[in-house]
């Protein structure tokens, strides 16, 4: 296994000039640390809007063919430290997050948005969840629910 993990802020019509940060690969790692650092330039108002979230995908590097979804982690923004700026600047305590995993037989709310034609940003959305499906039922080890 070659985990590293894809960094991304979203909603992307909230971050439309971010790039997708990502971790250094762990080489035949089972358990790595990913012990790194990312900055995002970005103001902090977007940051505070209800649904503003780091996503964090794990995934298992291939040199042939598409890498393997492990899972995602989803970090509300308004819960980073230093964020309201009442907090002082300092060392970040440490965040455990639960990876989830794409539910293969469909999710109700994509649905939904799949039917608004007309909302180019509920498309895009739903085009990239559906491709994290995808990346899901590909992967011959799924972790357990």
């Amino acid at each position: 296994s070659d985990p590293f993990v894809q960094l991304t802020l979203e909603p992307r019509h909230e971050f439309p000039e971010l790039a997708a940060r990502e971790t250094q690969k762990h080489k035949k790692d089972l358990h790595p640390l990913f012990d790194e650092t990312f900055e995002f330039l970005v103001p902090a108002e977007p940051c505070r809007k209800a649904g503003a979230c780091l996503l964090l995908t794990v995934l298992d590097y291939d040199t042939l063919g598409a890498d393997d979804l492990e899972g995602e982690a989803f970090l509300p923004l308004r819960e980073v430290p230093g964020l309201s700026g009442s907090e002082e600047p300092g060392e970040v305590p440490q965040t455990r997050l639960p990876l989830t995993y794409p539910a293969p037989n469909g999710d109700p709310i994509l649905q939904l948005l799949e039917g608004r034609k007309g909302d180019r940003e509920a498309q895009v959305f739903v085009r990239l969840r559906r491709h994290r499906t995808k990346q899901a039922s590909q992967h011959a080890l799924r972790p357990a629910p």
